[in-house]
């Protein structure tokens, strides 16, 4: 037991924490913000290899599906720079990697359950164990979007002019990703109360690269991380909470989509003093989560 848990902490935290950090810090400088997109998918995966093993090359179940998801993430966000000049273009074309993720789910993860000898699945559930991870995934993608600078920042940008030298502007980063974690644990908390502690683990992980990057933002104020991360931390966070914890466990769909549309208030705010900001999308992150935990908690 103590081995398993040294290992969890070992592998499963610090690993994709160190990782995600060095890479975000030292990779800034040639690679700008896509440093930390790339540092928090590098260190998410390595964190799922540190706890689960090494990756199949077709992913048969929810947990295996997750990381396949950030590194798809990460290539659809670096192949959609070509086209982010026009935003109807952007929106539309994003419908592919869900539109393909639904496919996926549909003959492979899902196939058992649909042409089971016994109980199978209706043509209800099908359509709702589809719709969900498509509503999550969407929410959370369009969110952080609106939350995350352009992916050709190279500066924060002030805009609090009751602050001399602006440091809590240059800081705003900072309280997003703050707020993307705690969301993340709020994730992770209701897939261990709806008994999928396995797809809550690698959640664990994800909220671990992005520990690191945290740090880099409150220490040293600049943007770590922009748009470009957003594909990975959408598909990753919406795929566990609408596979791992409704398919895989018994957080039901509208907790799954509470905590999805709990990533609005990494927007909220976003315009207001310093202090009214922290106020309101670490405040409001952390009550939608609770109620979504506690939604977990009495219906397992």
């Amino acid at each position: 037991m103590d081995g398993f848990i040294i290992r969890s902490i070992g592998l499963g935290v610090l690993l994709p924490a160190v990782l995600a950090g060095v890479i975000a810090l030292f990779g800034r400088a040639k690679l700008g913000a896509w440093a930390g997109a790339i540092g928090v998918t590098v260190g998410f995966v390595a964190g799922y290899i540190g706890v689960q093993g090494m990756l199949p090359f077709v992913p048969r179940t929810v947990p295996e599906l997750l990381p396949a998801l950030a590194i798809i993430g990460l290539l659809w966000a670096y192949v959609e720079r070509f086209w982010l000049h026009s935003s109807t273009l952007t929106w539309l074309l994003r419908l592919v990697p869900l539109a393909l993720l639904e496919l996926f789910l549909y003959f492979r993860i899902f196939s058992g359950r649909i042409t089971a000898r016994f109980n199978p699945w209706t043509t209800g559930d099908i359509i709702l164990n589809l719709a969900v991870p498509a509503i999550t995934i969407a929410l959370i993608w369009v969110f952080l979007t609106l939350a995350l600078p352009p992916a050709n920042a190279t500066n924060i940008e002030a805009t609090d002019a009751d602050d001399s030298d602006n440091t809590p502007a240059k800081r705003s980063l900072a309280v997003v990703v703050t707020a993307l974690i705690v969301l993340c644990t709020g994730v992770a908390v209701s897939l261990v109360l709806a008994g999928s502690a396995i797809v809550a683990q690698i959640v664990g992980a994800l909220a671990a690269a992005l520990g690191a990057v945290m740090v880099l933002a409150w220490v040293f104020p600049a943007p770590y991380l922009s748009v470009s991360v957003v594909p990975v931390i959408a598909l990753v966070l919406g795929g566990a909470l609408s596979l791992g914890g409704f398919f895989a466990a018994t957080l039901p769909w509208y907790g799954a989509v509470l905590l999805a549309v709990t990533a609005l208030f990494l927007y909220v705010g976003h315009n207001r003093p310093f202090m009214m900001r922290v106020a309101v999308q670490l405040g409001g992150t952390a009550v939608l989560a609770a109620i979504s935990a506690f939604i977990a908690f009495q219906t397992h």
